[in-house]
């Protein structure tokens, strides 16, 4: 289990990553197309560009949640049901 300080460092590190990865547009928009299309060389490209290619297990991890959040609807929640009452 991680102790407190190297979960600090955790999120330092994921922090200054994806900030270095949010001030190059060009950098961030083609690691993500590359994300999309599953192009790991590509990624790994895009992420070298940002400087941060020792860190791609940072990026792919929040494109993964970002899409992951994206894909989740509550407009499912919202349906009344479709059973009737007696």
């Amino acid at each position: 289990m991680e102790n407190e300080d190297e979960i600090i460092q955790g999120i330092q590190q994921m922090t200054e990553s994806l900030e270095k990865l949010a001030n190059n547009p060009e950098a961030f928009n083609s690691a993500h197309s590359a994300f999309i299309e599953k192009d790991a060389t590509k990624f790994n490209a895009a992420l070298d560009k940002a400087g941060i290619a020792e860190h791609c297990h940072i990026v792919c991890r929040y494109f993964c949640r970002k899409r992951c959040i994206a894909g989740f609807s509550f407009s499912n929640m919202a349906k009344p049901a479709k059973h009737k009452y007696v």
